[in-house]
């Protein structure tokens, strides 16, 4: 994925900061704390403030998830890098202007939106999508 050369003028200082908050705490505790979780949450104020619903409504079904499942993996995320899910995840938040970010964003939403009712679904990459 190629970025533009503006990407870092669109980033907003704050998530930025706060990103790098919940990698630290989550490298530290090796696990979804109490601080991670209050983190997102600091997070996803400033993404209400930015008008940006869809990663509002990412943020908080992914601390939702982890509370109910006791952790936050997506496997295909698991397999494919040497990052966690949730580094995985903050990574996409750090560059939310990212077309392809926002796109996977959006499947985020609805893998863990049917997982939370009890469905039994596979995350499916918005790009895996268009080789069906």
């Amino acid at each position: 994925m190629q970025k533009k050369k503006d990407d870092k003028k669109n980033r907003d200082p704050r998530v930025i900061q706060l990103v790098e908050q919940i990698k630290k705490a989550y490298k530290k505790d090796k696990k979804f704390s109490e601080d991670v979780v209050n983190t997102m949450k600091e997070l996803r104020q400033i993404f209400i403030e930015l008008e940006q619903p869809a990663i509002v409504k990412a943020i908080r079904l992914v601390y939702e998830y982890a509370e109910t499942f006791k952790g936050f993996v997506i496997e295909l995320w698991e397999e494919d890098s040497e990052t966690t899910s949730l580094e995985y995840f903050v990574g996409l938040l750090d560059n939310f202007h990212n077309k392809y970010n926002r796109e996977e964003i959006r499947a985020i939403n609805v893998f863990l939106k049917a997982r939370l009712a009890g469905e039994e679904v596979e995350f499916v990459r918005p790009d895996d999508e268009d080789e069906e």
